[in-house]
């Protein structure tokens, strides 16, 4: 019998088309030849998209048996076609008739190489094969060539050189010139079936129309010309719609059409036309819709429809991958489900079609199926498309319909569209239709009595169904499922599908009431009787109505057994239903009421004989599990209340219940064991979106437990505000209250904001100073326990103090609050207490830097070998005065700090007071980078210590210094005066200039004279200074005038324009204080020791001048 079934797409017809490239003489299996494996490795190895495409066969000399070429016609006008499409004629040309041979000579010689083409071309004869010889050789002999090519009859172009060692550029521009010659062959072929197609006419032969045009495309596309393909192809296809149908050439034409649609379809997609590819195959589908048949065999219209739409949704995926880009509403998943949906229907016919045939006639009419001259024809009427023989007809009808019957497996192909249409809708995010999918991969493997398959395909649908609110379209999965759990005998299964289905809303339907009595009386049958359940009245189909009788007989033989079954209720409403009630809150001393409240939503008595609480907590589980019976009525509800005291481990936590669970049945051989999980809270959504109403149970199953209001009161002392930097202690006062001793004392300290990083990673708390040493990293969960601190104190008698302290380090400004929580014990109560304190943050100082020279001048830049100063200016921002224990300045290299002028150690700042330090420094020339003139230096740090005025902890803070520039010094002038001068006194100046590169400077130094010096020395000078020598000039000025003077001021100018006079500018002085002279001549000494006292003399009050005449008279 045929193993291959006449609607599928042959494959090739599915493969590539590709230029056969023939090669002769290469024998990759000798092992005398071991360069042939090597150069046919080149070929068939690594092909990437960057080389051509091409097919490539070994043939010999022994097998060189090509298909022989049929005689050209010069008329079609008595010529009647036996068929549309033959089967070989595309196996021919894609591997049997090489577009071009490629000969291989090892070793050659004219004559062998002669003979060899020779025999070659004789066995070409007819064709237009194209020829190519290599020749495997090191180096081309350009005579040789040429020999071969005049001998051959064989263009130059068509002669290679090549060897095993030869570069891949080589192998890739021969395979170029392959493909050259293919697409010239190809291209002669599609004009050679032109020519002919120019002969037919439309009236008499249009199914050569048809045949002609799907040659030229077909050429085409082996030419690569894939534009002419596309346009031949559609030719083909509209050609091929005009033929006439009739019920008996239906079966061949279709099959054409799907041939060359498929053709279409693939070519509209490489050519980036995804659009007119998916427009063709729906008009395509549309067109045979229903086309003329015989009806015994209409099965077969719907098997051709469901490959034709199997093998668009393939290509379709193909595209994809190849980029093309596909949308919710268009991809291939529509149509690998339209595929499924076609063989659905095709199961559905041969069910009614093929059944009633149980023999197959004899002899076999379908013998020779696989080997048939023509697509689509009738095996047992071969080239006739009218039937002759009515009973042969039939009889080839009937063997269809065995082989359908026997031989097809409808499920299994089924579900194999679907789970790839599937794997299409999750790709592009379509849960709905993935739902339903499912749904009818279920109904499939119920069709194969794959009933437990079925149902682990059903029950992962119900959480999404359940989401929908929609109760009818849950009831209907419900009722698959419920089939398929009693055809498989699974007890927990069916009793959880149960309890759902009857606990649906009684108001969606009404033919729904009916279905939930019927099924809850089967339930009750189960579990109080212990009887089998009724089988499902759908359960009608001739497959199902096979599989109830052993089911039955399944259910009896578990009843029979004990059974302790567990059903989790907690994702849907049940019939049998539980919740629990906790008060919101109580106090540690105070009693937890847990009420729970049980439903029976359907009509009958269930008996329950346990109920427990699984609590958070599992110390309360024993308090709330009764196992005393209870009857719960139809339609009533009962109510159950348990109370206990709360541990201490709870207070200022909560008491939560995780589950209840309820053990249910009349009998001791069967009990099912319901368990309810805490309900998840749903977010609230618009009342009128909602289809069902608020459920009646209703879960509160948190109660907080709040500790007893603590008596000891909490007093912090502080004294605001902190400062960066600074550990701030605040002090807590524990004053009791409290008429008995309160013991386990435990004061716990966090910040509120602590799990922000931007607090958290700059803020300290600590129970002693200096410890932690730096910020911890932000933390999740547990971890931020360890931001707690905790000081503990052993007790607190009653009316009594005690104190404790915590410290607090911020490194920026910003609010703090920090949260205080008092626990203790009074008795066998915890009280607990929480107190919030804020704390303000702001920066103690204001820290500014000055760079000064050698003479305490401002200067933006420092040089090489020069001392300049650094002025840390220091002011108090805080309301507290500040004592500075130390301070010191970290110098980074090259700066090299020396120690302050003077020292601030132990120095009161005041607020809004400032203090100033400078600090020397020096950068040496050889710790400057030697290929800069140049740089940008960071001084260091100036480090406080400093504490606030009457506490003992000692903080540290730290100013970054800002950046200088340094520039290297070539040039260091130094001048020796004394301290001051004396009016009209000489006195000496002596400068001295340093060379302090390597390099020979010559300068000319001039002096400019003064009003305020007359000087003796040389006015202008010529100096030359060596690397590393000095020069030295002396000069004797002769001051003039008192006060701080000019001094005759040194020019220098220098031919290659350095900055020598800013160096003078800067290091020399520009005024000298001068002193007046003494003048001892003129100074009144008196004789203290002869000196006496007289009578007082009373002079007259006469004018200044007369009088003091006659004082000198007298």
């Amino acid at each position: 019998m045929p193993g291959e079934d006449p609607w599928d797409i042959p494959p090739e017809v599915v493969v590539t088309p590709q230029p056969l490239i023939g090669f002769l003489g290469l024998d990759p299996e000798d092992e005398n030849q071991q360069g042939h494996q090597k150069v046919w490795e080149m070929f068939t190895s690594n092909r990437g998209l960057d080389r051509q495409a091409l097919n490539f066969s070994l043939l010999t000399m022994d097998t060189l048996d090509f298909p022989v070429a049929k005689p050209p016609r010069t008329s079609y006008e008595w010529f009647l076609p036996r068929g549309i499409l033959k089967r070989n004629w595309m196996n021919k040309h894609l591997q049997l008739l090489p577009s071009v041979v490629v000969l291989f000579f090892t070793t050659p010689t004219l004559s062998t190489v002669s003979s060899t083409v020779g025999k070659v071309r004789m066995a070409l004869t007819g064709r237009q094969t194209k020829l190519a010889v290599v020749l495997l050789q090191d180096v081309q002999d350009p005579d040789t060539v040429t020999s071969v090519c005049t001998e051959c009859s064989i263009s130059s172009r068509a002669v290679f050189t090549l060897s095993p060692t030869s570069p891949l550029a080589a192998v890739v521009q021969l395979e170029a010139t392959l493909q050259e010659l293919a697409s010239n062959y190809y291209h002669g072929q599609v004009k050679t079936v032109k020519s002919h197609r120019d002969l037919l006419n439309r009236a008499t032969h249009l199914q050569l129309l048809v045949r002609h045009s799907f040659k030229v495309g077909f050429l085409s596309e082996l030419k690569g010309d894939l534009h002419s393909a596309y346009k031949s192809y559609t030719s083909s296809y509209q050609l091929l719609l005009e033929t006439r149908l009739t019920e008996h050439n239906t079966a061949e034409v279709r099959t054409v059409a799907g041939l060359v649609n498929f053709k279409i379809c693939r070519l509209a997609f490489r050519l980036n036309l995804p659009r007119d590819a998916i427009t063709q195959f729906r008009k395509h589908l549309e067109q045979w819709r229903a086309p003329p048949g015989p009806p015994q065999l209409s099965w077969e219209q719907a098997a051709w429809q469901a490959g034709q739409a199997a093998a668009f949704g393939q290509q379709f995926v193909e595209a994809c991958r190849g980029g093309q880009a596909a949308v919710q509403t268009q991809h291939p998943g529509i149509y690998f489900h339209l595929a499924a949906e076609y063989s659905i229907s095709r199961r559905k016919l041969a069910d009614s079609l093929c059944s009633m045939v149980t023999t197959y006639p004899c002899p076999d009419p379908l013998q020779g199926m696989s080997s048939m001259e023509y697509y689509g024809q009738r095996p047992w009427r071969v080239g006739k498309q009218e039937p002759s023989d009515l009973a042969r007809e039939k009889e080839g009808i009937e063997a269809m319909q065995f082989r359908e019957r026997t031989r097809s497996k409808h499920s299994q192909t089924i579900l194999d569209m679907l789970v790839l249409a599937t794997e299409q809708f999750k790709l592009f995010n379509c849960p709905r239709m993935t739902a339903k999918l499912t749904l009818q991969m279920a109904e499939e493997k119920m069709v194969m009595m794959d009933y437990k398959g079925a149902l682990d395909t059903l029950i992962p649908c119900l959480p999404a169904y359940r989401q929908e609110k929609w109760p009818t379209l849950l009831f209907n999965l419900l009722s698959t499922s419920l089939k398929c759990s009693f055809l498989s005998c699974n007890l927990s299964i069916y009793s959880a599908l149960c309890l759902e289905l009857c606990g649906l809303p009684r108001g969606a339907a009404t033919w729904m009431t009916e279905e939930q009595r019927r099924v809850w009386s089967n339930f009750l049958l189960v579990l109080e009787s212990g009887r089998p359940p009724l089988p499902e009245p759908s359960l009608t189909a001739k497959y199902e109505r096979a599989s109830v009788g052993a089911a039955t007989k399944g259910w009896a033989t578990i009843l029979a057994k004990d059974q302790q079954e567990e059903v989790d209720i907690s994702s849907f409403l049940s019939c049998v239903d539980v919740s629990v009630l906790l008060p919101g809150s109580v106090k540690s001393d105070q009693q937890i009421s847990v009420r729970l409240v049980l439903s029976n939503l359907g009509e009958g008595l269930v008996t329950v004989q346990q109920v427990s609480c699984n609590f958070s907590n599992q110390n309360y589980d024993k308090f709330c599990i009764s196992k005393q019976v209870l009857e719960l009525q139809g339609g009533k509800m009962e109510e159950l209340v348990y109370q206990f005291k709360p541990d201490n481990v709870d207070v200022g936590g909560k008491v939560a219940v995780d589950s209840v669970c309820l053990k249910i049945g009349g009998r001791e051989e069967l009990l099912l064991t319901l368990i309810k999980n805490c309900p998840k809270v749903e977010q609230s959504r618009d009342e009128s979106f909602q289809y069902s109403s608020k459920p009646a149970m209703q879960w509160e199953p948190v109660c907080m437990v709040e500790p007893r209001q603590a008596r000891v009161i909490m007093e912090v002392e502080q004294q605001l505000p902190v400062m960066v930097g600074e550990w701030f202690t605040f002090k807590v006062v524990l004053n009791s209250k409290e008429e008995e001793v309160a013991t386990g004392v435990e004061v716990s300290c966090w910040l509120r904001d602590r799990s922000d990083p931007l607090v958290a990673d700059t803020t300290i708390l600590s129970l002693e100073a200096e410890c932690p040493a730096s910020p911890i990293s932000p933390m999740e969960g547990d971890m931020l326990q360890a931001k707690v601190m905790v000081a503990k104190v052993d007790s607190v008698s009653a009316e009594a103090r005690e104190m404790v302290n915590f410290y607090l380090q911020a490194s920026t400004v910003g609010m703090r609050v920090v949260v205080l929580q008092l626990s203790y014990m009074v008795g066998e109560s915890k009280c607990q207490s929480t107190q919030m304190v804020e704390l303000t943050v702001m920066q103690p100082f204001s820290f500014t830097t000055t760079f000064l020279t050698e003479a305490l001048d401002e200067t933006m830049q420092a040089n090489t070998d020069e001392v300049f100063c650094i002025c840390c200016s220091v002011s108090n921002l805080s309301p507290h005065p500040i004592t500075i224990s130390s301070s010191r300045m970290e110098s980074s290299s090259p700066v090299t700090a020396k120690p302050p002028t003077m020292s601030i150690s132990s120095l009161s700042l005041y607020p809004k007071s400032t203090v100033e330090q400078i600090f020397p420094a020096l950068v040496t020339a050889s710790s400057m980078l030697p290929q800069l003139d140049s740089q940008t230096i960071t001084p260091g740090k100036f480090i406080m210590c400093w504490t606030r005025e009457g506490e003992e902890v000692i903080n540290q803070t730290t100013f970054d210094l800002p950046s200088l520039k340094l520039s290297r010094s070539s040039l260091y002038v130094e001048c020796l005066l004394p301290p001051f001068g004396v009016l009209r006194t000489p006195l000496q100046a002596t400068y001295t200039f340093h060379n302090r590169s390597q390099d020979i400077q010559e300068f000319l130094v001039t002096t400019d004279p003064s009003d305020a010096f007359m000087f003796s020395g040389p006015k202008q000078a010529q100096i030359k200074l060596f690397p590393t020598d000095l020069y030295t000039i002396s000069l004797i000025f002769y001051p003039l005038v008192c006060g701080s003077s000019p001094l005759p001021k040194l020019r220098v100018s220098s031919t290659d324009g350095s900055g020598a006079q800013e160096t003078l500018e800067r290091l020399l002085p520009s005024h000298l204080v001068i002193m007046p002279k003494e003048r001892r001549e003129r100074e009144a000494i008196l004789d203290m020791e002869q000196l006496s006292l007289n009578q007082a003399v009373v002079l007259d009050n006469l004018p200044f001048s007369g009088a003091t005449k006659k004082v000198i008279k007298g």
